[in-house]
C-alpha cells in the first residue's frame, strides 16, 4: 500500500474513532418539522387520511405493565394517531375527545405483548374501534395498529340499533 493511501486510511480511522465528523443536519422546515421535533415515527395512512399503523423507530425499554406502557405511548402520540390531544391514567385508560380507550385484552406471544384497547363513547363500544399496541417483553413499543379510523366519528342515538 502506498504511503499516501496509508495516511488517508489512518485519517479516516481516526475520524471514525473520535467521532469528530460534524453532524449533517437535514432541513425539514419545508415539511413543517422544526429542528427539535422527534421524527422517529413511521406513519401508514388509509385513503381517508387516518392513521392505520404507527411504527415506533425510537425504541427504548419502558417500565410498567403492558397496559400502562401502551396507554402512555398512545397518549404521547395521540395527535398523530387521532388528530387530538389525549391523556392516559395510571392504569392505561386513554381519553381523547368524547372517546375513551379501555382495555379489552392483553395477549402474550413469542414476540412480546399485544394490548387491545377498544374505543367507547358514553360507555358504548365503537364497532371495530380497536387500537392494538405491540410491545417487546422489555416494554419497547414496536408499533400500533389503529382500526378506529378518523377520530371524527359520532354516535347518533336516533339511528342506533341493536342487532
Amino acid at each position: 500500500m502506498r504511503s499516501s493511501a496509508k495516511v488517508i486510511l489512518l485519517f479516516l480511522v481516526a475520524i471514525l474513532m473520535t467521532g469528530t465528523i460534524p453532524a449533517i443536519a437535514a432541513d425539514y422546515t419545508a415539511l413543517g418539522i422544526d429542528a427539535g421535533q422527534d421524527i422517529s415515527l413511521t406513519v401508514h395512512r388509509t385513503e381517508d387520511g387516518s392513521v392505520r399503523k404507527l411504527f415506533n423507530d425510537h425504541r427504548v425499554p419502558n417500565t410498567g405493565t403492558p397496559s400502562e406502557i401502551a396507554g402512555r405511548f398512545l397518549a404521547d402520540n395521540a395527535l398523530t394517531l387521532f388528530d387530538m390531544e389525549a391523556v392516559a391514567d395510571k392504569a392505561g385508560t386513554v381519553r381523547f375527545g368524547d372517546a375513551i380507550l379501555v382495555d379489552v385484552r392483553t395477549t402474550t406471544t413469542s414476540s412480546g405483548h399485544h394490548v387491545w384497547k377498544q374505543a367507547t363513547i358514553n360507555g358504548v363500544p365503537v364497532h371495530n374501534g380497536y387500537v392494538v399496541t405491540h410491545l417487546t417483553f422489555d416494554g419497547q413499543v414496536l408499533f400500533v395498529t389503529n382500526d378506529i379510523g378518523s377520530s371524527t366519528f359520532t354516535l347518533n342515538a336516533d339511528k342506533a340499533t341493536l342487532d
